[in-house]
């Protein structure tokens, strides 16, 4: 497709959304906030420097989006501490679209909806928009129903049936994701308003009780060399632009974006 893209470098492993979505938003690297494994979110209680305030000072109408609870993270506080006008949670709207329980399986399909629904709402009346969501569709641990995902056998793979049931499932809900995040870019590739959308990876996924998985398959966690950071922190990003945003902006919307921290990711969709 045509976007850059790379690799962000998270201060997480295998949870820890929020402090991903807290250096995105605010241009401020996590672990300068806390050296412990309290979110950054936890100690947010007044209104901050962020992007959101930016997008809503320039007129952008501000959403937030999640099929999950807002009281996990304190988002239902914390979006409004960092600018966000609107936002959808559990209780006040994907509640009614999917259980809750059952978001963590299947629920990026509704997040889509969601995303694209709003999108054309605000384009109908005229707005600029900024949305920023959190997908909650294959929320770890991992294993149960995905385990008969045909991926990976004992036999074929040399792994344990306990890790083949990981890696199965975990590979199950990505391929549902990337198939919604496949509708949403080819919906708003044909849209004539113009739209970057942002594809970022929070942290890497769980992979069983002390890594398990990971270290079967030989993973190298050990953060003595740069693969091995690379392979315990990094998750890819993805910028693209529809044919009308690049049209109207201009530049070179493909080929390699570079390595960075979160911190840095919309001053590289600025840029």
């Amino acid at each position: 497709p045509r976007a850059r893209s790379g690799h962000i470098a998270v201060s997480n492993f295998g949870a820890g959304t929020a402090n991903t979505e807290f250096d995105v938003l605010t241009g401020i690297q996590t672990n300068m906030i806390s050296m412990t494994n309290v979110s950054a979110f936890r100690v947010l209680h007044k209104a901050v420097n962020a992007l959101p305030w930016d997008y809503q000072q320039a007129g952008y109408s501000t959403l937030f989006t999640h099929p999950g609870y807002g009281w996990f993270y304190n988002r239902q506080n914390v979006n409004g501490y960092l600018g966000f006008a609107r936002q959808w949670f559990t209780e006040n709207h994907y509640g009614a679209l999917v259980d809750p329980e059952g978001a963590i399986f299947r629920s990026d399909d509704v997040l889509v909806d969601g995303i694209l629904g709003d999108l054309n709402d605000r384009f109908t009346e005229g707005d600029w928009a900024f949305s920023f969501s959190v997908s909650y569709q294959n929320h770890g641990p991992y294993g149960g129903g995905g385990s008969s995902a045909g991926y990976l056998t004992p036999e074929g793979s040399g792994l344990s049936a306990d890790s083949c049931g990981i890696f199965n499932s975990y590979l199950k809900g990505v391929s549902s994701t990337i198939a919604e995040m496949k509708r949403l870019k080819e919906t708003l590739e044909g849209s004539p308003e113009p739209v970057v959308l942002v594809l970022f990876g929070d942290h890497k996924p769980w992979g069983g009780n002390g890594n398990s998985a990971y270290q079967e398959a030989g993973a190298d966690f050990s953060l003595t060399t740069m693969d091995s950071f690379y392979q315990y922190y990094a998750t890819p990003y993805f910028i693209w632009a529809n044919p009308a945003a690049r049209e109207k902006l201009g530049g070179e919307w493909t080929g390699d974006g570079g390595d960075f921290s979160p911190c840095f990711l919309m001053d590289k969709v600025f840029d």
